[in-house]
């Protein structure tokens, strides 16, 4: 529905990269109005972690809480791990984007060197019958 990408030119942490990602998602997909929301990710810590009913006190606990905050403005949000191959659209912009210093957003389209990513990640989501 929605993609954007956003410089963290001084995030060097995977982890704290990861959550900066998911934390602008939530944000992007509040002020787009969705009410029912699932953000996947491949990081398993951090996904485990956002599912949680425990204070985080690591490094990125402040984003975490931040995210926890503002999932209850949903209606229903998930937090939802997924294999790395299921999320290849998000590391090809990350690594396209990552040095840039222009925050991008996409409704509805993706750049086009994109889209065949966009067809890999929905055929894991529901593959076709054979």
């Amino acid at each position: 529905m929605a993609s954007s990408t956003l410089p963290h030119l001084f995030t060097m942490d995977p982890e704290m990269a990861e959550v900066k990602a998911c934390e602008q998602a939530i944000l992007l997909a509040r002020d787009l109005g969705f009410r029912k929301v699932i953000i996947e990710g491949d990081a398993l810590n951090f996904i485990s972690k956002l599912n949680s009913l425990m204070e985080d006190r690591s490094d990125i606990g402040a984003i975490v809480k931040n995210i926890q905050d503002v999932r209850k403005q949903f209606q229903i949000i998930s937090f939802v791990h997924v294999s790395r191959r299921c999320n290849r659209v998000a590391h090809i912009l990350a690594k396209d984007y990552g040095t840039t210093t222009t925050h991008m957003v996409w409704i509805e389209q993706v750049p086009t060197y994109v889209e065949e990513a966009v067809e890999d990640d929905r055929w894991w989501i529901m593959p076709p019958d054979y």
